[in-house]
């Protein structure tokens, strides 16, 4: 990116910034989870400040797959409740925003809109540590970023390792996070085994902002292409990856997708019976 690209692009990000109407919308619950309609001008902000101001925040998403195994995850209510942010990222999501709640959520996914984050925050020398992804592939997607988005790393850490809380390898990694002081964790790991790493893990990490990025990592190294826009404006997104990751994801969309509708199903019915009584 040349300088007078950079510069356009962080003017415009400040610009949303400053504009008060980038604020946080409504959050509701959706099979018991939390989800917030906030446009993605208000996650880039909300990011932005908590790291310039150095508070403790972290980020998550909501698809159908997670609120799927929620049902089974108690902790998993916990942990949004606590979020700064919970955002909808999925189609079927918005789908069951709008069966439920007559609204249609605001969607976006963490590609979409951290290279904003990072226009206003690599000028100004923050840093990054990438948690997940295959080894060597981790690595790719950190100098890759540095080199499209200026936002630089300051450590890397493929996710395969004892995940269990307590074990030697997260102690570790918690002391190496600490002690290289990034202004932002980004947990690759997939659905809900990040989401668990942060739960575990949260209050003995001392980064301003945490965040649950997926498959951002493989995004950033190259290793899988994200479909282009009018795509997931179809809400066909699951299908390109399901085509390109059949092996890996062919259980969470084939069987998952089905369960997630009877779910919403039965809890729109729910929510009918309650307002006859």
């Amino acid at each position: 990116m040349s300088n007078l690209q950079t510069v356009a692009t962080v003017s415009r990000v400040e610009s949303r910034l400053a504009d008060r109407s980038a604020t946080l919308g409504s959050n509701t619950r959706i099979l018991g989870i939390r989800v917030d309609d906030v446009p993605r001008s208000a996650i880039v902000a909300r990011v932005v400040d908590a790291v310039r101001q150095r508070q403790r925040a972290y980020v998550v998403n909501a698809n159908a797959h997670l609120l799927t195994v929620a049902r089974d995850l108690p902790w998993l209510s916990e942990l949004y409740d606590g979020a700064d942010i919970a955002f909808c990222d999925g189609a079927g999501v918005q789908l069951a925003a709008r069966l439920l709640h007559g609204r249609l959520f605001h969607r976006t996914t963490p590609p979409e809109w951290l290279p904003d984050v990072a226009a206003v925050l690599a000028p100004e020398g923050c840093t990054l540590y990438w948690l997940g992804g295959k080894p060597g592939v981790v690595e790719r997607a950190a100098e890759s970023y540095a080199g499209q988005t200026g936002l630089c790393s300051v450590g890397c850490q493929h996710g395969f390792f004892d995940h269990r809380a307590g074990s030697e390898d997260n102690a570790r990694i918690v002391r190496h996070i600490n002690e290289t002081q990034p202004d932002i964790l980004l947990i690759n790991m997939g659905m809900p085994l990040q989401e668990r790493w942060l739960y575990d893990h949260w209050h003995l990490l001392e980064v301003p902002v945490a965040i649950t990025a997926g498959a951002l990592v493989d995004h950033a190294a190259g290793h899988v292409r994200r479909p282009p826009r009018w795509v997931a404006n179809l809400g066909l997104e699951w299908a390109v990856r399901l085509a390109v990751e059949p092996r890996r994801l062919w259980r969470r969309y084939m069987l998952g997708l089905p369960v997630f509708g009877v779910h919403i199903l039965g809890e729109l019915a729910m929510k009918k019976r309650e307002r006859k009584v």
